[in-house]
């Protein structure tokens, strides 16, 4: 994976997984989290800390409201 994306400029989104983290540090790189795996993580954290898990889960979920109603009226980011 490293070779093929050596020369890479922009944003990559990843699940986290530890072998992207070469690109954190790299110039001209944003390297960016995928939500589903973030929102898993609150959903652990809910037992920890129920407030603050439960605004962050509600912020996704707004989000994914977003998503969906984009989808719904056929709207594209392109």
């Amino acid at each position: 994976m490293v070779e093929l994306l050596h020369n890479i400029q922009g944003a990559i989104q990843t699940d986290g997984y530890e072998a992207y983290s070469i690109y954190e540090q790299k110039k001209g790189v944003l390297l960016l989290g995928c939500c589903a795996h973030a929102r898993r993580k609150f959903e652990e954290s809910l037992v920890e800390d129920k407030a603050g898990a439960e605004y962050a889960l509600a912020q996704i979920g707004k989000l994914y409201q977003v998503e969906t109603m984009a989808t719904e009226k056929g709207m594209s980011d392109k």
